[in-house]
C-alpha cells in the first residue's frame, strides 16, 4: 500500500514540476492566444482595426524562453505549436531542423487572418514556412543543404500529404531525369499534380495512370486537365462520360468544367466534340448557357480551330475583361 502511495506522490510531484516549466505570465498569454484560435496580421478587417491577437503573439515571441518554447511546441493547440516553432527557428535552428524532420504529418489546420482575408494552412506546412523565413541568415548554407534533403524526403514519402509537397511536384521539370520520380508519385501516391505532369511525357505506357483517375471524385479533375497535354484517342470516351454526368448535376464544379472544355477542344475532328459545343450554346437555362458558354469561349480561344468558329461567334461574354483575362491565364 505504501508503495502505491509513494508512486502517486512521485507522479504528482512530477506533474507539478512540469507545470512550473511555463511561467504564469507566459501561461496567461498562451491561454489568451489559444482562446482566440487565430493568427492575424497587425491590422485586420475592412476598417483596419489593430489586432489584439497580433500583439499577444508578438509579446509571446518577445518573452518566451527556450525551455518554455520546447515545452509549448508540443501543445495541444495548433496555434501555440505554430508560434512556438517560429520562436525555435530563431533561437536554435539545429533543434528546429530535428523537430521539423520528425513532424511532417501534423495536418491540423491553423486559421490565419490577413486584413479581411481568412485562410487556412496545415501545421506542418506552416512549420516549413517558418523555418525558411525565420532561421538566422548566417546559417543559410547548412540550412540549404538540410532543406534539399528534406525536399527529397517529402517527395518520396507517399504518406506525406502537405501543400508544400504539391508545390514541389508542380515545379518539377519535365525531363528524363525526373520521369521515374513523377511516375512513382502518380502511381503510388496518386498525387494530383503528378498526374498532370506524367501526361506531358505523352508515353503510351502511362495512359492507364490517367484512365484510372477518371471516376474518382477527388482526382478526376486532374485527369481531365492531364488530357490537354496528352490528347490520346483512348481518353476521349472518358471525357464524354464526364460531360454527360456533369450536365445532369445541379451544382457546378467550375475548375472541372473549365478543364473539360479545353480538353475537348483537343479533339476538333470528333463529331461528339462539336455536338457538345452545340449543346452548350443551345442550352435553355440562362445561367448554364452563360457560365458554360464562357468556358467554351475560353477553350476555343486558347485552342482555335476553324470548326469552332461557328460556336464561338454565338457566345456572348458578359464577364469583366480583367477577370476573363485572369481565367484565360489559368493553366
Amino acid at each position: 500500500m505504501s508503495n502505491k502511495i509513494t508512486l502517486i506522490l512521485v507522479f504528482l510531484c512530477t506533474q507539478f514540476i512540469c507545470s512550473q516549466t511555463i511561467r504564469p505570465e507566459i501561461q496567461k498569454l498562451v491561454d489568451e492566444i489559444q482562446k482566440e484560435n487565430i493568427i492575424t496580421s497587425e491590422f485586420i478587417n475592412y476598417e483596419g482595426s489593430k489586432s489584439l491577437q497580433f500583439d499577444r503573439c508578438f509579446l509571446f515571441d518577445s518573452l518566451v524562453s527556450k525551455k518554455e518554447t520546447l515545452e509549448l511546441i508540443k501543445h495541444k493547440s495548433s496555434i501555440i505549436r505554430s508560434i512556438s516553432f517560429k520562436k525555435l527557428c530563431q533561437i536554435d535552428s539545429e533543434l528546429a531542423k530535428k523537430f521539423l524532420q520528425n513532424n511532417l504529418y501534423d495536418y491540423e489546420t491553423i486559421r490565419i487572418k490577413q486584413g479581411c482575408i481568412v485562410s487556412y494552412i496545415k501545421v506542418s506546412d506552416d512549420f516549413i514556412k517558418s523555418f525558411l523565413y525565420y532561421s538566422p541568415k548566417e546559417n543559410y548554407e547548412s540550412n540549404k543543404e538540410f532543406f534539399e534533403k528534406l525536399k527529397t524526403q517529402i517527395l518520396l514519402d507517399s504518406n506525406c500529404h502537405l501543400d508544400y509537397k504539391s508545390s514541389l511536384i508542380r515545379h518539377l521539370e519535365i525531363n528524363e531525369n525526373n520521369y521515374e520520380l513523377i511516375r512513382r508519385l502518380a502511381i503510388e501516391g496518386k498525387e494530383p499534380d503528378a498526374i498532370i505532369l506524367i501526361a506531358k511525357y505523352k508515353k503510351q505506357e502511362d495512359k492507364s495512370i490517367i484512365i484510372n483517375c477518371f471516376g474518382e471524385e477527388d482526382i478526376e479533375s486532374y485527369a481531365i486537365h492531364a488530357v490537354k497535354y496528352f490528347p490520346d484517342k483512348d481518353f476521349f470516351p472518358y471525357l464524354i462520360k464526364v460531360f454527360k454526368n456533369e450536365w445532369k448535376e445541379r451544382y457546378y464544379s467550375y475548375p472541372k468544367w473549365r478543364n473539360l472544355y479545353q480538353s475537348l477542344a483537343q479533339y476538333p475532328d470528333e463529331i461528339e466534340t462539336l455536338n457538345i459545343f452545340n449543346k452548350t450554346i443551345s442550352a435553355r437555362n440562362k445561367f448554364r448557357k452563360r457560365t458554360l458558354g464562357k468556358y467554351l469561349w475560353i477553350a476555343t480561344t486558347k485552342y482555335p480551330n476553324p470548326k469552332f468558329e461557328i460556336y464561338k461567334s454565338q457566345i456572348k461574354i458578359e464577364e469583366d475583361k480583367y477577370l476573363l483575362q485572369r481565367e484565360m491565364e489559368i493553366d
